[in-house]
């Protein structure tokens, strides 16, 4: 490789690594992001926000938060994940999104207008999408 071209390199690599750089900085400051938490104070922040949950769930509420696999979390280990903390009984993700939580309702095949049902919740989460962080609540165990 000649000097011109390994010179052109290191240069587009620093501005590639300068530009990543000057992103994180816009978005710290026009989203408030809080500093990076250790994961014991994203654990305390958590556990915080248990009284700002919605009717119905708790830290310990276990479920699956993809379709497929199914694996079982509870809220309080995704709210870490998040770097959730909770300001004036809301709760917000470490960007200052709003945290809304959806139960996913199954029906498996039995339900004869489920395509519709879906596709209704799908249309809901997708407008919920567009302004907070949506937290879907599948149940732990699937539908049979």
């Amino acid at each position: 490789m000649s000097r011109k071209k390994a010179t052109i390199i290191a240069t587009a690599g620093f501005a590639c690594v300068a530009i990543v750089v000057a992103i994180g900085l816009w978005l710290r400051l026009t989203h408030g992001q809080p500093e990076n938490k250790t994961h014991q104070e994203a654990l305390h922040a958590a556990e915080a926000c248990g009284p700002c949950l919605p009717p119905g769930l708790s830290l310990a509420y276990e479920f699956s938060d993809s379709a497929n696999p199914r694996r079982g979390i509870t809220v309080q280990e995704k709210l870490v994940q998040l770097g959730a903390y909770c300001k004036n009984g809301v709760i917000y993700d470490r960007t200052g999104k709003t945290v809304v939580f959806y139960h996913i309702m199954e029906y498996g095949f039995t339900q004869h207008n489920a395509p519709q049902i879906y596709a209704k919740q799908r249309k809901e989460i997708e407008a919920l999408q567009r302004e907070n962080t949506v937290v879907l609540l599948y149940s732990a165990k699937p539908v049979q």
